[in-house]
């Protein structure tokens, strides 16, 4: 009977330490879960803001590629129309001459 109580004793003590063992390994499975979704919403937040800011820095690296070769078409126009002014002046001058 001693015995018999002693085991039933150690076997009740052993059981629910086991059981607490697996409850606490459960849950803490469950966190580390919750955690790595979370850090991948982030994550995916972060590379969704990223994809917007190069797309948009791409459009605006787009805008500034036209104005330059605006400003240089414009250029060319303005020295095109500096040297037809010069040559009309040195026509003109040598009709003096």
């Amino acid at each position: 009977m001693k015995q018999g109580a002693e085991f039933m004793g150690e076997f009740f003590i052993f059981s629910v330490a086991g059981i607490l063992v697996v409850w606490e390994y459960d849950k803490s499975k469950k966190k580390e879960k919750v955690k790595e979704e979370e850090l991948n919403m982030k994550i995916g937040k972060i590379g969704g803001d990223v994809e917007n800011r190069i797309k948009a820095l791409e459009g605006k690296i787009l805008k500034l590629e036209e104005t330059i070769v605006n400003m240089n078409n414009n250029q060319q126009d303005v020295n095109s129309n500096r040297i037809s002014d010069i040559e009309q002046k040195l026509k003109r001058r040598s009709w003096l001459w």
